[in-house]
Protein backbone atom coordinates (compact mmCIF):
# COMPACT_ATOMS: atom_id res chain seq x y z
CA UNK A 1 0.00 0.00 0.00
CA UNK A 2 0.96 3.32 -0.63
CA UNK A 3 1.34 6.45 2.08
CA UNK A 4 -1.59 7.88 0.62
CA UNK A 5 -3.97 4.00 0.78
CA UNK A 6 -2.31 4.14 4.33
CA UNK A 7 -3.70 7.40 5.38
CA UNK A 8 -6.53 7.66 3.94
CA UNK A 9 -7.47 4.17 5.10
CA UNK A 10 -6.76 4.84 8.74
CA UNK A 11 -8.88 8.51 8.22
CA UNK A 12 -11.77 5.80 6.79
CA UNK A 13 -11.54 3.65 9.47
CA UNK A 14 -11.48 6.42 12.26
CA UNK A 15 -14.47 7.76 10.70
CA UNK A 16 -16.08 4.43 11.01
CA UNK A 17 -15.36 3.81 14.19
CA UNK A 18 -17.14 7.12 15.40
CA UNK A 19 -19.84 6.26 13.68
CA UNK A 20 -20.02 3.11 14.71
CA UNK A 21 -19.61 4.32 18.64
CA UNK A 22 -21.95 7.19 17.70
CA UNK A 23 -24.59 4.52 16.99
CA UNK A 24 -23.64 2.53 19.68
CA UNK A 25 -24.25 5.33 21.95
CA UNK A 26 -27.72 6.21 20.20
CA UNK A 27 -29.00 3.15 20.13
CA UNK A 28 -28.12 2.23 23.54
CA UNK A 29 -29.67 5.47 24.90
CA UNK A 30 -32.75 4.88 22.76
CA UNK A 31 -33.15 1.80 24.67
CA UNK A 32 -32.88 3.56 28.19
CA UNK A 33 -35.41 5.94 27.58
CA UNK A 34 -38.16 3.28 26.21
CA UNK A 35 -37.46 1.90 29.58
CA UNK A 36 -37.65 5.64 31.05
CA UNK A 37 -40.81 5.90 29.41
CA UNK A 38 -42.58 3.07 30.50
CA UNK A 39 -41.76 3.55 33.95
CA UNK A 40 -42.83 7.11 33.68
CA UNK A 41 -46.17 6.06 32.20
CA UNK A 42 -46.36 4.28 34.85
CA UNK A 43 -45.35 6.81 37.92
CA UNK A 44 -48.21 9.14 35.93
CA UNK A 45 -50.79 6.35 36.08
CA UNK A 46 -50.07 6.25 39.87
CA UNK A 47 -50.23 9.89 40.88
CA UNK A 48 -53.40 10.15 38.58
CA UNK A 49 -55.17 7.01 39.85
CA UNK A 50 -53.91 8.26 43.69
CA UNK A 51 -55.12 11.55 43.13
CA UNK A 52 -58.56 10.55 42.00
CA UNK A 53 -58.64 7.75 45.67
CA UNK A 54 -57.36 10.80 47.43
CA UNK A 55 -59.98 13.18 46.15
CA UNK A 56 -62.81 10.66 46.42
CA UNK A 57 -61.97 10.14 50.30
CA UNK A 58 -61.82 13.66 51.04
CA UNK A 59 -65.30 13.75 49.52
CA UNK A 60 -66.27 10.72 51.15
CA UNK A 61 -65.86 12.21 54.58
CA UNK A 62 -67.03 15.84 53.69
CA UNK A 63 -70.53 13.89 53.17
CA UNK A 64 -70.13 11.83 56.46
CA UNK A 65 -69.43 15.13 58.09
CA UNK A 66 -72.58 16.46 56.21
CA UNK A 67 -74.57 13.64 56.64
CA UNK A 68 -73.90 13.86 60.44
CA UNK A 69 -74.25 17.79 61.18
CA UNK A 70 -75.77 19.36 57.98
CA UNK A 71 -73.81 22.51 56.77
CA UNK A 72 -73.70 24.65 53.73
CA UNK A 73 -69.53 24.52 53.85
CA UNK A 74 -69.12 20.91 54.17
CA UNK A 75 -71.87 20.11 51.45
CA UNK A 76 -70.10 22.74 49.11
CA UNK A 77 -67.11 21.07 49.60
CA UNK A 78 -68.23 17.87 48.81
CA UNK A 79 -69.91 19.39 44.96
CA UNK A 80 -66.62 21.00 44.21
CA UNK A 81 -64.24 18.08 45.13
CA UNK A 82 -66.60 14.93 43.29
CA UNK A 83 -67.21 18.06 40.22
CA UNK A 84 -62.99 17.95 39.99
CA UNK A 85 -63.03 14.26 40.24
CA UNK A 86 -65.44 14.28 37.27
CA UNK A 87 -63.38 16.95 35.06
CA UNK A 88 -60.02 15.05 35.82
CA UNK A 89 -61.71 12.52 32.66
CA UNK A 90 -59.30 13.83 30.28
CA UNK A 91 -56.10 13.48 32.04
CA UNK A 92 -57.34 9.77 33.12
CA UNK A 93 -58.19 9.40 29.47
CA UNK A 94 -54.42 10.83 28.44
CA UNK A 95 -52.34 9.11 30.59
CA UNK A 96 -54.52 5.63 30.65
CA UNK A 97 -54.50 5.58 26.87
CA UNK A 98 -53.92 1.73 25.69
CA UNK A 99 -54.17 0.95 29.15
CA UNK A 100 -56.10 -2.49 30.52
CA UNK A 101 -57.36 -0.14 33.22
CA UNK A 102 -58.85 2.89 31.41
CA UNK A 103 -62.28 0.82 30.94
CA UNK A 104 -62.58 0.60 33.97
CA UNK A 105 -62.15 3.96 34.94
CA UNK A 106 -64.15 4.89 32.82
CA UNK A 107 -66.95 2.83 33.96
CA UNK A 108 -66.11 4.39 37.28
CA UNK A 109 -66.52 7.87 36.15
CA UNK A 110 -70.37 6.89 36.08
CA UNK A 111 -70.41 5.62 39.51
CA UNK A 112 -68.76 8.82 40.45
CA UNK A 113 -71.78 10.74 38.98
CA UNK A 114 -73.99 8.30 40.35
CA UNK A 115 -72.51 9.39 43.86
CA UNK A 116 -72.84 12.93 42.99
CA UNK A 117 -76.33 12.26 41.97
CA UNK A 118 -77.32 10.84 45.25
CA UNK A 119 -75.18 13.56 47.06
CA UNK A 120 -77.39 16.18 45.27
CA UNK A 121 -80.53 14.18 45.89
CA UNK A 122 -79.58 13.83 49.59
CA UNK A 123 -79.12 17.57 49.89
CA UNK A 124 -82.82 18.17 48.25
CA UNK A 125 -83.76 15.39 51.17
CA UNK A 126 -82.27 17.70 53.66
CA UNK A 127 -83.76 20.68 52.70
CA UNK A 128 -86.84 19.32 52.35
CA UNK A 129 -86.79 17.95 55.88
CA UNK A 130 -85.24 21.48 57.33
CA UNK A 131 -88.69 22.98 55.71
CA UNK A 132 -91.09 20.05 56.87
CA UNK A 133 -89.78 20.64 60.83
CA UNK A 134 -90.42 24.43 60.24
CA UNK A 135 -93.79 23.92 58.95
CA UNK A 136 -94.84 20.99 61.61
CA UNK A 137 -93.19 23.44 64.16
CA UNK A 138 -95.04 26.44 63.32
CA UNK A 139 -98.67 24.28 63.18
CA UNK A 140 -97.89 22.93 66.38
CA UNK A 141 -97.31 26.18 67.65
CA UNK A 142 -100.90 27.07 66.27
CA UNK A 143 -102.17 23.95 68.08
CA UNK A 144 -100.93 24.08 71.38
CA UNK A 145 -102.00 27.61 71.65
CA UNK A 146 -105.39 27.08 70.76
CA UNK A 147 -105.64 24.14 72.77
CA UNK A 148 -103.74 25.98 75.87
CA UNK A 149 -106.38 28.77 75.57
CA UNK A 150 -109.27 26.03 75.34
CA UNK A 151 -107.99 24.70 78.66
CA UNK A 152 -107.43 28.08 80.01
CA UNK A 153 -111.14 28.74 79.33
CA UNK A 154 -112.84 25.31 80.75
CA UNK A 155 -110.76 26.32 83.72
CA UNK A 156 -112.68 29.95 83.88
CA UNK A 157 -116.06 28.54 83.12
CA UNK A 158 -115.19 25.42 85.55
CA UNK A 159 -115.52 22.36 82.71
CA UNK A 160 -114.78 19.36 84.04
CA UNK A 161 -115.03 17.26 81.35
CA UNK A 162 -113.28 19.85 78.81
CA UNK A 163 -110.55 20.48 81.53
CA UNK A 164 -109.39 16.91 81.93
CA UNK A 165 -109.75 16.34 77.95
CA UNK A 166 -107.48 18.80 77.21
CA UNK A 167 -104.97 18.23 79.88
CA UNK A 168 -104.79 15.20 78.69
CA UNK A 169 -104.76 15.86 75.21
CA UNK A 170 -102.02 18.69 75.75
CA UNK A 171 -100.34 16.30 76.98
CA UNK A 172 -100.23 13.55 74.51
CA UNK A 173 -99.94 16.39 72.27
CA UNK A 174 -96.34 17.78 73.62
CA UNK A 175 -95.03 14.15 73.95
CA UNK A 176 -95.67 13.34 70.22
CA UNK A 177 -93.74 16.67 69.23
CA UNK A 178 -91.04 15.68 71.24
CA UNK A 179 -90.71 12.36 69.84
CA UNK A 180 -91.39 13.25 65.87
CA UNK A 181 -88.37 16.68 66.55
CA UNK A 182 -86.53 13.51 67.66
CA UNK A 183 -87.25 11.76 64.69
CA UNK A 184 -86.55 14.64 62.70
CA UNK A 185 -82.78 14.56 63.79
CA UNK A 186 -81.91 10.72 64.45
CA UNK A 187 -84.61 8.99 62.10
CA UNK A 188 -85.25 6.01 64.88
CA UNK A 189 -87.98 4.19 64.11
CA UNK A 190 -89.35 3.92 67.42
CA UNK A 191 -89.46 7.63 67.98
CA UNK A 192 -91.52 7.85 65.15
CA UNK A 193 -94.02 5.06 66.48
CA UNK A 194 -93.85 6.59 69.93
CA UNK A 195 -94.79 9.93 68.13
CA UNK A 196 -97.96 8.17 66.14
CA UNK A 197 -98.98 6.61 69.14
CA UNK A 198 -99.34 10.08 70.67
CA UNK A 199 -101.06 11.43 68.05
CA UNK A 200 -103.44 8.64 67.58
CA UNK A 201 -104.38 9.14 71.73
CA UNK A 202 -105.17 12.85 70.66
CA UNK A 203 -107.22 12.26 68.63
CA UNK A 204 -110.22 11.06 71.17
CA UNK A 205 -109.47 13.13 73.22
CA UNK A 206 -110.22 16.07 70.55
CA UNK A 207 -113.15 14.34 69.79
CA UNK A 208 -114.43 14.44 73.64
CA UNK A 209 -113.61 18.06 73.79
CA UNK A 210 -115.67 19.06 71.21
CA UNK A 211 -118.98 16.97 72.06
CA UNK A 212 -118.75 18.04 75.30
CA UNK A 213 -121.42 20.35 76.46
CA UNK A 214 -119.99 23.86 76.46
CA UNK A 215 -120.26 27.45 76.16
CA UNK A 216 -120.51 29.28 73.13
CA UNK A 217 -117.16 31.12 73.63
CA UNK A 218 -115.86 27.72 74.56
CA UNK A 219 -117.64 26.19 71.11
CA UNK A 220 -115.74 29.17 69.63
CA UNK A 221 -112.36 27.85 70.45
CA UNK A 222 -113.11 24.24 70.17
CA UNK A 223 -114.62 24.50 66.81
CA UNK A 224 -111.10 25.08 65.65
CA UNK A 225 -109.22 22.56 67.46
CA UNK A 226 -109.83 19.19 65.36
CA UNK A 227 -108.98 21.33 61.19
CA UNK A 228 -105.78 22.24 63.44
CA UNK A 229 -104.26 19.01 64.60
CA UNK A 230 -105.22 17.54 61.01
CA UNK A 231 -102.47 20.28 59.54
CA UNK A 232 -100.38 18.98 62.48
CA UNK A 233 -100.76 15.58 61.13
CA UNK A 234 -100.15 16.50 57.34
CA UNK A 235 -97.00 17.95 58.61
CA UNK A 236 -96.10 15.79 60.33
CA UNK A 237 -96.62 12.89 57.79
CA UNK A 238 -94.67 15.12 55.01
CA UNK A 239 -92.14 15.26 58.14
CA UNK A 240 -91.84 11.32 57.98
CA UNK A 241 -91.79 11.23 54.22
CA UNK A 242 -88.60 13.54 54.14
CA UNK A 243 -86.69 11.68 56.38
CA UNK A 244 -87.68 8.12 54.61
CA UNK A 245 -86.45 9.97 51.59
CA UNK A 246 -83.40 11.36 53.16
CA UNK A 247 -82.62 8.35 54.90
CA UNK A 248 -82.93 5.84 51.71
CA UNK A 249 -80.75 7.79 49.55
CA UNK A 250 -78.42 7.66 52.67
CA UNK A 251 -78.35 4.06 52.95
CA UNK A 252 -79.23 2.55 49.84
CA UNK A 253 -77.13 5.14 47.55
CA UNK A 254 -74.58 6.91 49.38
CA UNK A 255 -73.22 4.07 51.69
CA UNK A 256 -73.00 1.29 48.35
CA UNK A 257 -72.24 3.66 46.16
CA UNK A 258 -69.28 5.34 47.77
CA UNK A 259 -67.48 2.49 49.60
CA UNK A 260 -67.87 0.55 46.09
CA UNK A 261 -66.26 3.46 44.39
CA UNK A 262 -63.49 3.91 46.24
CA UNK A 263 -62.78 -0.25 46.74
CA UNK A 264 -62.51 -0.01 42.79
CA UNK A 265 -59.96 3.06 43.15
CA UNK A 266 -57.87 0.92 45.48
CA UNK A 267 -57.55 -2.13 43.44
CA UNK A 268 -56.80 -0.06 40.57
CA UNK A 269 -53.82 1.93 42.89
CA UNK A 270 -52.84 -1.43 43.89
CA UNK A 271 -52.88 -3.13 40.14
CA UNK A 272 -50.78 0.12 38.75
CA UNK A 273 -48.44 0.54 41.79
CA UNK A 274 -47.65 -3.63 40.87
CA UNK A 275 -47.01 -3.15 37.67
CA UNK A 276 -44.75 -0.07 37.94
CA UNK A 277 -42.62 -2.20 40.81
CA UNK A 278 -42.12 -4.78 38.05
CA UNK A 279 -41.27 -1.86 36.03
CA UNK A 280 -39.00 -0.09 38.17
CA UNK A 281 -36.22 -2.72 38.53
CA UNK A 282 -36.85 -4.23 34.60
CA UNK A 283 -36.31 -0.94 33.84
CA UNK A 284 -33.13 -0.18 35.92
CA UNK A 285 -31.69 -3.85 34.74
CA UNK A 286 -32.44 -2.81 30.97
CA UNK A 287 -30.69 0.25 31.51
CA UNK A 288 -27.67 -1.09 33.32
CA UNK A 289 -27.62 -3.79 30.82
CA UNK A 290 -27.67 -0.91 27.75
CA UNK A 291 -24.70 1.09 29.41
CA UNK A 292 -22.74 -1.92 29.68
CA UNK A 293 -23.18 -3.46 26.84
CA UNK A 294 -22.53 0.04 24.66
CA UNK A 295 -19.40 0.76 26.60
CA UNK A 296 -18.26 -2.77 25.82
CA UNK A 297 -18.40 -2.41 22.40
CA UNK A 298 -17.44 1.13 22.36
CA UNK A 299 -14.21 -0.27 24.57
CA UNK A 300 -13.30 -3.30 21.90
CA UNK A 301 -14.08 -0.60 19.18
CA UNK A 302 -11.31 2.05 20.49
CA UNK A 303 -8.69 -0.89 21.40
CA UNK A 304 -9.15 -2.06 17.80
CA UNK A 305 -8.83 1.11 16.39
CA UNK A 306 -6.14 1.43 18.64
CA UNK A 307 -4.23 -1.15 17.24
CA UNK A 308 -4.86 -0.32 13.76
CA UNK A 309 -3.97 3.12 14.32
CA UNK A 310 -0.44 1.99 15.77
CA UNK A 311 -0.24 -0.51 13.16
CA UNK A 312 -0.48 1.87 10.24
CA UNK A 313 1.67 4.53 11.99
CA UNK A 314 4.51 1.92 12.21
CA UNK A 315 3.66 1.04 8.51
CA UNK A 316 3.83 4.71 7.94
CA UNK A 317 6.70 5.55 9.71
CA UNK A 318 9.41 2.58 7.63
CA UNK A 319 7.87 3.86 4.69
CA UNK A 320 8.81 7.40 6.01
CA UNK A 321 12.27 6.37 7.12
CA UNK A 322 12.91 4.14 3.69
CA UNK A 323 12.06 7.75 2.14
CA UNK A 324 14.82 9.68 4.65
CA UNK A 325 17.45 6.89 4.08
CA UNK A 326 16.68 7.24 0.08
CA UNK A 327 16.98 11.01 0.03
CA UNK A 328 20.46 10.51 2.30
CA UNK A 329 21.75 8.20 0.04
CA UNK A 330 21.03 10.60 -3.30
CA UNK A 331 22.26 13.07 -1.32
CA UNK A 332 25.67 10.92 -1.14
CA UNK A 333 25.51 10.74 -5.20
CA UNK A 334 24.21 7.00 -5.19
CA UNK A 335 21.22 8.01 -8.11
CA UNK A 336 20.13 4.16 -8.66
CA UNK A 337 18.19 3.94 -5.23
CA UNK A 338 14.67 3.40 -5.39
CA UNK A 339 11.95 4.14 -3.07
CA UNK A 340 9.71 0.93 -2.03
CA UNK A 341 5.90 1.03 0.05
Amino acid sequence: LTVRSKLFGGFGLSVFALIAVSWLGYSGLQKASIYFDHYRTSARQTLVISESATSLTEARLAVIRYALSPNDADGQHAEKILSDLKASKAKVSQFFAGSPQLAELQALEDDVHAYERAFLDYRAANAQLVEAQKNLSARGADFRKLLTETLEKAIVEENDAIIASSGRALQEFLLARVFMERYGFNADPEDLAQAQTRYNNTEPLLTSIISAPQSAALSGLTAGIAPVFEQVRVQASLLEASVKSQQETLKERIFKIGPAVSSAYQKINNTVIAAQNEIGPEASAGIASTISTTLTLAAIFTLAMSAIAVFLGLSISRAIKAITDCMKAVAAGNLTMKVFG
